[in-house]
Order: structure tokens, then C-alpha cells, then sequence
């Protein structure tokens, strides 16, 4: 019996010890995958400013395939990269999700892994503003520009003064078959070599004629959102004026004023801007590009179209002095002025600028200070010698800073080769493209005469609105309040305005028209309204137009719908405080015969001049001190939100998938903000479920809310819906996403203050 006992006794003593090694072991197993992979600090302090490179440990035969980082507070800022920069005080928790194999495997584990950064205060205040690590003020500008820009999509034109080859201009304008003269006077090229603009003909990955890398497969087309540089610094913050909420309404009356009289407009296209270095007169280079000799013929002519306003764009290096002072030769000076003084003659608006120029701004981004020294030294020369030659013109003349080339073009190849060739991050082409902004606005009011008030119109970011409405860019100060215009173009979508040929590589379009061309039309002009016409800057819309279709036989063929491109812009612009200025050589009006080519058009633009005098002048209403939203959304399979927008609306939606943004909020005004989401006439369901943060994750084409760093919760359709706002994440965009089963119905979102 004993012994019988004694056996159990080491039965059950065995079973124990190999529990024990079973738990022992299942412990360390556990131990082991919970240490695969990971961050190498669970904790790390930073100040203000400084900067930190995410780092690894992982056991051994462990490979990382992919790393999604996001972040929890406003705190920091985290790259793609993995690296986390310090935007101010407290606290935030950066996440990764990491998708890795362990070696000899092909199956893959995903984790999740996180760190806590604790940010304090910078040593200065200055450091505080900017960050020690973040990129500062370039050593080139002179030091009293102030560098400025914080912030974040639709397709960028091209420079539409230069014909493509073989083909036509947006205006209709014939070019010539490969190896002839195009109208800039250049050759063009043969597949592979560089176009008049100095682009190459884009493959897929190269740049395409917009200036955007031309897709591959499954990547982003040229109409969609800008994507993020994973190693871009983080943005920094501008020291002046923001837009929105920068002028006061009543101060600006007289800009909205002026944009009402200056009505339609149109280019002088492909003339005055023609690049012909070392020209021997005007006359060879206002004809150089295959224009004809401007007269007060063709000005009258316009002005009996419909139009009451001209641009007329100057490529002022064209003669100019070769001792490195930049001096205009006096006869450029004095033909410009003969062509103002004949739109003066039909009381129309004259804007004048500095064009292209033979791509010299690209010398703004090159890595030899001294170079840049050039750039620095030639703009602020034109700028004075322009100022004082035309400082006693009436306010019937106004100043443009530049043309497309303020952004991603200060980094263009100044030699006038095929690609870029510039160093500026795109946080400092938006840092630079501010300064030079600034600069025109500082040379021009201390000429002195009537250029202390004269009216001037700021360049865009690339003169592209999702860029420019990018909260990095940002509007100069004034020292004469309400006088600042923003210009911006559009020529979206691209494959339709801007492609000629069917077999364009990255797509083609021969008509424009239906319902959905209209709201996205409307969609991007909303956005520029919301951002500046609603804030108290007056937009002018410097140059829109369509492309030919250039056949086989080299024959070109007008684009269905171009008559309603056409109107429906103007029409938008017209009532909502923009000005609409036709880009056109000769494609549109015939300055032979001194009229609009198409029957259609021509009567069009009579009516819009109607409609133009009859609105009277747009002043959009004083902030109420609520920002809201208003729309219809569908939700279907997959969560694609079919939206459209009320007029009514003061701050865009724009996004893919189930994902919104919400611009143009000014959070400065609310003390303790608070969101209100209401829901009417819904179908197909009770509720949704609803995120609201401050970043969004995913592609450009399919972005997503991963962490819901403000709201997460269910949204009922039959009450209002009410939650605060921590007022410490809050500095740019707020994105939301509304999902669930399949519903249908209005929905309003309103941020003000509790």
C-alpha cells in the first residue's frame, strides 16, 4: 500500500514538474515573441524643436518588412521614417504597427508597438517657434524676410506659354511637327529629349507635362493629392500673416471692388513673355514666338468681347544688362507701357509680371549660395526698376509677383536642362516661395507714388489650389491693409485641358461636361473661396484654357465641351469674388479679325460681361465665429462617400474612400471648441460610426482615420451630436470618416465655441 502511495506521490510530483516546464517554457516563448520586435526606448524626452530617430531591436533572424507609424497628441510629429520631431510642451505616444518574417518562414506576423515622448520646453523662444532641428531661414534671403509656412492636394498646370510639341497650345495655337520651330522659336524635340520648357517627354515615374511624376500602376494619377515626402521635415510654423482669418472684411472692400470691375480677362499670350535671349528690340521678341505685333486694334477688340481686364506677362531678361546688375533695357520698359496705355485707352485692368524668364528661378534652390545670391539679387532688381518706371500708373495697373515658377520650379534646372536640379525640401519651397512673396510686396510699397496703395497680386504655390491653400503657405504682410489679390490656375482635369494626344501615356480626354466635371470644378473653386475670397483676399484665376486634340495628320480638332468649360468657371468665379483670366495666343480670339473664333464662346463671354456688371460687387459676410459644413453623403460598399456640397458652406470637404478633411479653420477664435454633428432625411439606417483626428493615415488615393485622436463613437442620425475638442491638438486640418452599413442623407458639422 506503501509502496503503491509512494508511486502516486511521484506520478503526481512528476506531473507537477512538467507543469512547471510547461509553464517555465511557455513563459519564455511568450517572452521571446514579445521581444521579436520592438522600440529600443519605451520612453523618451525631448525639447522643443529637437529631433529623434526611432530606434529598433529585434531578435536575431527577424526581418521587418513594413513600419506604419501614427501618432497619439499634438505634441510631435512623426515621419514616415520614423522620425519624431518636438512641436511644443506635453505629451504623446508614438504607434507602429510592424509587419515582419522570422528567417526561413514565408508566413508574416504584424505588431504593434509603441513609445511615449514627453516634450518640454526650447532654451528660447525662438527655438521654441521654429525648432532647433527643423529647417531654418535659408542664409541667402536678405535677413529682414521673414520665413513663414505649417500645414497640407489637385493637378499642377504646366507653364501654359509654351507650346508642345508637335501639337497645339491651350489656346489652339498649331505648333510645329518634331524637328521644326515651335512658336517659343525652339526646336522640337524627338521622344526622350527636353520640350521647350526644359521637361523631358515623361515615361511612367518621370515627370509628366504637369510637373507631378507621371504614375505607375496602382500610384496616384497626375489629377490626385500631392504625395508625402517620407523623410519631409516637419512644417514649420509661419511667423506672419495666416490665411484663413488674416484681413478684416471691411478693410478689404476695395480689393472685391476692384476684382468686380476687372471682370473677364485675358492673356496676352505667348508675346511679351516670349524668352528670346539677347533680342536686338521689341520687336523680335514680342514676335518671336509666332505672335503678331500687339495693336490698339487688337486691344479695342477684347475689350468689345467681353473683356475688361489683360495680363500681359514680360520676360524681362530678355534684354537686360550683362554686368550682373540686371538692368532693363529702357525700351522693353517703354513698349510694355505703349500696351497699357492701350488698354487704359478702353478703361480696362492691366496685371503685369515677371513670366518664365527662361527658367532663371530655378537658381532660387541651387546648393551654391552664390547662385542663389543671383536669383535673390536679379528679382529684387526687376522689381525696383518695374516699381519706379510705373509708380505714377493709376490703380488701373496692377503687379504679379510671378507666375508658376513660386514652389516646386524653384528647384527647375537654371541651365535649361531636362530636370531638377534644386535642393529646397518642399517645406522650403513653401519657405522660400513666402519670402519671395514678401519681398515684392516690401520693394513695391517703398517706391514710393502711387504704388503705396497700388493693388498686388500675390502667386500661388505653384499657383495650385490645393497647394496654395496648403497652411505652409502663407499671404505676406501689408503696410496697406485690404490690398493683397492671391492668384492661382486651373487647368483641371489635366488629361482634358492640357493633353493633346490620345495616346497620352498618363491619360486623355476629349470632353468635359457631365455632372460630376461640374462639382469638381466646383469643389476646387469652393476651396479657394472658402480659404481666401471668404477670409478678405479677392482671387484671380490668371490663366485657364483647353487644349486642341492634335490628330495624326497634325491637324487639331476643338474638345467637346470646351464652350462649357469655359462658362461654368467663369460663371462660379464671377459671383463669388474671383477674377477669370483666359489664357489665349490666338486659339480663342482671332487677333486678326479682332474677335472670338466660336459662335458660341463669343456669345457666352458677351453674356458673362452682362452677368458680371449686373452682380455688383461680392463682399462675403463677417465671420460668425462658427465654422460649418453641409452636405449630402452616401455611403455604399467599401465606404466611397458620394458628396455633394451646399453653397452655403464656409470651410471645405475634400477626400477619397472614408476619409474627409476640413480646412480652413482658424482655431485662434475658439477658447473651447466644440463639434456638433446633426443628421437629415437619412435611409438605410439608425447610426453610424464616426472618427474625428488630426492626421489621417493611407495613400492619396485612399486615406484613412487610424488613430481617432479626438472622437471615436457612434453617431445617432435622430439627435445632435455633441463632444468637446482638446484645444491642445489642435492646430491645422480636422478629418473625419463616417461609416457602417449603407445610408444616405444630409449631414451638417459645425465647430464653435462651447
Amino acid at each position: 500500500m506503501k509502496h503503491v502511495l509512494r508511486k502516486r506521490i511521484l506520478n503526481l510530483l512528476l506531473v507537477f514538474a512538467l507543469v512547471l516546464v510547461s509553464v517555465g517554457g511557455t513563459f519564455k516563448i511568450s517572452q521571446a515573441k514579445a521581444q521579436t520586435v520592438g522600440f529600443r526606448e519605451k520612453t523618451k524626452k525631448l525639447k522643443v524643436g529637437k529631433s529623434y530617430q526611432l530606434k529598433w531591436k529585434k531578435a536575431k533572424g527577424i526581418k521587418i518588412k513594413k513600419k506604419t507609424f501614427s501618432k497619439k497628441g499634438a505634441a510631435v510629429q512623426v515621419t514616415k521614417k520614423g522620425k519624431v520631431i518636438a512641436k511644443k510642451p506635453g505629451k504623446a505616444t508614438i504607434f507602429c504597427k510592424v509587419t515582419y518574417q522570422r528567417k526561413g518562414s514565408a508566413k508574416k506576423y504584424n505588431k504593434k508597438v509603441n513609445c511615449s515622448i514627453v516634450v518640454t520646453g526650447a532654451k528660447n523662444t525662438e527655438e521654441s517657434k521654429k525648432g532647433k532641428d527643423a529647417p531654418q531661414p535659408m542664409a541667402f534671403p536678405p535677413a529682414n524676410i521673414t520665413p513663414g509656412g505649417s500645414g497640407s492636394t489637385v493637378t499642377t498646370a504646366p507653364d501654359m506659354n509654351t507650346s508642345k510639341p508637335g501639337g497645339n497650345d491651350p489656346s489652339g495655337q498649331e505648333t510645329p511637327k518634331p524637328g521644326e520651330s515651335d512658336p517659343s522659336g525652339q526646336e522640337t524635340p524627338t521622344p526622350g529629349e527636353s520640350d521647350p520648357s526644359g521637361q523631358e517627354t515623361p515615361k511612367p515615374g518621370e515627370f509628366d507635362p504637369s510637373g507631378q511624376v507621371t504614375p505607375k500602376p496602382g500610384e496616384s494619377d497626375p489629377s490626385g493629392e500631392e504625395p508625402t515626402t517620407p523623410d519631409d521635415p516637419a512644417p514649420i510654423q509661419p511667423t506672419t500673416t495666416k490665411v484663413p482669418g488674416a484681413v478684416d472684411i471691411e478693410q478689404s472692400r476695395p480689393a472685391f471692388e476692384l476684382v468686380h470691375k476687372m471682370g473677364l480677362g485675358i492673356n496676352l499670350g505667348n508675346t511679351m513673355e516670349a524668352y528670346c535671349a539677347n533680342a536686338a528690340n521689341t520687336t523680335q521678341l514680342e514676335t518671336y514666338w509666332g505672335q503678331p505685333v500687339t495693336t490698339q486694334a487688337m486691344i479695342t477688340g477684347m475689350k468689345r468681347a467681353g473683356f475688361h481686364s489683360i495680363r500681359i506677362p514680360v520676360s524681362w531678361s530678355s534684354m537686360m544688362s550683362k554686368d550682373g546688375k540686371y538692368t532693363i533695357d529702357p525700351r522693353l520698359l517703354e513698349r510694355v507701357k505703349t500696351i497699357i496705355q492701350y488698354a487704359f485707352q478702353e478703361d480696362m485692368y492691366v496685371i503685369i509680371n515677371i513670366h518664365w524668364d527662361g527658367q532663371w528661378w530655378g537658381q532660387f534652390g541651387d546648393k551654391d549660395s552664390s547662385v542663389r545670391d543671383q536669383a535673390w539679387a536679379r528679382y529684387e532688381a526687376f522689381w525696383t526698376q518695374i516699381s519706379a518706371y510705373y509708380k505714377d500708373f493709376s490703380d488701373h495697373l496692377i503687379f504679379e509677383s510671378a507666375n508658376e515658377e513660386l514652389g516646386e520650379r524653384l528647384n527647375d534646372d537654371w541651365n535649361m536642362g531636362s530636370t531638377q536640379t534644386g535642393v529646397l525640401t518642399t517645406n522650403e519651397c513653401y519657405q522660400t516661395t513666402n519670402q519671395i512673396n514678401q519681398k515684392f510686396v516690401d520693394i513695391v510699397r517703398a517706391s514710393g507714388g502711387n504704388n503705396d496703395n497700388r493693388f498686388l497680386l500675390i502667386a500661388g504655390f505653384d499657383t495650385n489650389i490645393s497647394k496654395t491653400c496648403d497652411s505652409r503657405y502663407v499671404m505676406p504682410t501689408d503696410t496697406t491693409p485690404g490690398h493683397l489679390l492671391v492668384s492661382v490656375h486651373y487647368y483641371s482635369p489635366a488629361v482634358y485641358c492640357l493633353v493633346d494626344k490620345v495616346d497620352n501615356s498618363w491619360g486623355y480626354s476629349a470632353t468635359w461636361g457631365t455632372d460630376a466635371d461640374k462639382a469638381a470644378m466646383k469643389e476646387e473653386l469652393q476651396t479657394m473661396k472658402r480659404t481666401f475670397v471668404d477670409r478678405g483676399y479677392p482671387v484671380v484665376i490668371g490663366e485657364y484654357g483647353v487644349s486642341d486634340t492634335r490628330m495624326d495628320d497634325n491637324t487639331f480638332v476643338r474638345k467637346e465641351g470646351r464652350d462649357l468649360f469655359f462658362q461654368t468657371l467663369c460663371d462660379y468665379t464671377l459671383n463669388n469674388g474671383m477674377c477669370p483670366v483666359l489664357w489665349d495666343t490666338g486659339g480663342v480670339y482671332n487677333k486678326t479679325t479682332c474677335q472670338v473664333k466660336n459662335e458660341t464662346e463669343a456669345a457666352n463671354y458677351l453674356a458673362l460681361e452682362k452677368q458680371a456688371a449686373e452682380n455688383g460687387v461680392y463682399v462675403p459676410v463677417s465671420f460668425t465665429g462658427e465654422h460649418y459644413w453641409s452636405g449630402t453623403l452616401k455611403n455604399s460598399a467599401y465606404n466611397q462617400f458620394v458628396v455633394s456640397t451646399d453653397e452655403a458652406s464656409t470651410f471645405t470637404v475634400a477626400g477619397n474612400g472614408g476619409c474627409f478633411v476640413l480646412n480652413g479653420i482658424n482655431w485662434d477664435i475658439y477658447q473651447n471648441p466644440v463639434v456638433e454633428i446633426w443628421f437629415e432625411g437619412m435611409t438605410g439606417a439608425d447610426s453610424c460610426y464616426s472618427r474625428f483626428a488630426t492626421q489621417y493615415a493611407g495613400g492619396a488615393n485612399w486615406p484613412y482615420i487610424d488613430q481617432a485622436d479626438l472622437y471615436e463613437g457612434t453617431c445617432s442620425f435622430q439627435n445632435t451630436n455633441r463632444f468637446e475638442l482638446p484645444t491642445d491638438r489642435l492646430s491645422g486640418n480636422l478629418y473625419f470618416s463616417l461609416n457602417g452599413d449603407d445610408f444616405e442623407g444630409k449631414v451638417t458639422i459645425k465647430v464653435k465655441n462651447k
